[in-house]
């Protein structure tokens, strides 16, 4: 049925900072489609502002907010942005959330359509083939959150979020994506802290993530900060994927790993359990910022 399926995998480190996610490069169909946008509100960003201030344990990058109300019935299939008045780098993450619907992990909060950081790439597709569906009326929402490491204050600082979309109204129909984001944090931003002087800290979710249906697995992408040992994501109990970033000897984290699934996938059954554990270490005399979560597209056997 999904004949341009991509038949490769693929394993991209993106640079990393604070941030989260990222892109893979599936080669994109023609379809026929439209563009959607969504531009976020001007903010002055100060000189000096952080990602995190570690003393109170909060996020303190200065968030950009923007939405937009979908016209019409179809499939969001891709996303891209652009950062305007500072500099890329200074954009530490990027969340584009359906209002309307409930994230499937994290009752009580928006679910995460798209999540993007510093570990940017042009791009961030579903696989060939499919889209994540919204009706007509569904109000979406990006949030982007800016920090600021030079000397000078920025200001009027937004990003133009830019959504392909293709109408339900079209001839061509996709399969319904399943975008997941498993957090250890469900709340402050997902940030928590590493004492200092911690030999060995475990981070776990609260809870597994249960599979509501039968489908398969095509994106894993992990996320942490420095000082970040393991990360091991399970399945039923059983090891699935067990990794670590790139880092420097000094703890510093240049890339946490994303896996692009080959062929078919990592198939998996409704009721199948996943679970994910990070392991840190912290030598410092300050709390380490750390975060623990993953960004999952699964493709439904049959439409959800």
């Amino acid at each position: 049925m999904h004949n341009n399926f991509v038949r490769t995998s693929l394993a991209i480190l993106g640079l990393v900072g604070m941030g989260w996610f990222f892109g893979i490069l599936y080669p994109v169909p023609s379809l026929e489609g439209r563009m959607l946008h969504i531009e976020t509100g001007p903010v002055n960003v100060a000189a000096g502002t952080r990602p995190a201030d570690m003393h109170k344990v909060m996020v303190s990058a200065v968030m950009s907010q923007g939405t937009i109300t979908v016209p019409e019935d179809g499939w969001i299939t891709n996303f891209t942005q652009e950062v305007r008045s500072t500099e890329q780098a200074d954009a530490r993450f990027t969340f584009v959330y359906d209002d309307l619907n409930e994230d499937p992990y994290c009752p009580g909060n928006p679910r995460p359509i798209f999540v993007m950081s510093l570990e940017k790439t042009p791009d961030l597709p579903f696989a060939p083939g499919y889209g994540y569906f919204v009706r007509r009326g569904t109000q979406l929402r990006a949030m982007v959150g800016f920090a600021n490491f030079s000397a000078e204050d920025k200001h009027d600082v937004t990003a133009r979020i830019s959504l392909s979309f293709v109408p339900a109204a079209s001839d061509t129909v996709l399969g319904n994506a399943y975008p997941l984001f498993l957090n250890s944090v469900c709340d402050n931003y997902s940030l928590f802290a590493i004492p200092p002087k911690t030999h060995r800290f475990t981070q776990r979710l609260p809870h597994p993530f249960e599979i509501p249906f039968d489908g398969r697995i095509t994106l894993i992408g992990s996320h942490g900060h420095r000082n970040l040992v393991e990360i091991l994501l399970t399945l039923n109990g059983d090891e699935l994927w067990r990794t670590s970033p790139i880092h420097l000897p000094d703890g510093t984290n240049l890339g946490n790993p994303i896996y692009k699934a080959p062929f078919q996938g990592v198939l998996v059954k409704k009721g199948d359990k996943l679970n994910l554990t990070e392991t840190y270490t912290n030598p410092g005399d300050m709390p380490g910022d750390a975060m623990s979560s993953m960004y999952i597209h699964i493709l439904p056997d049959t439409d959800q």
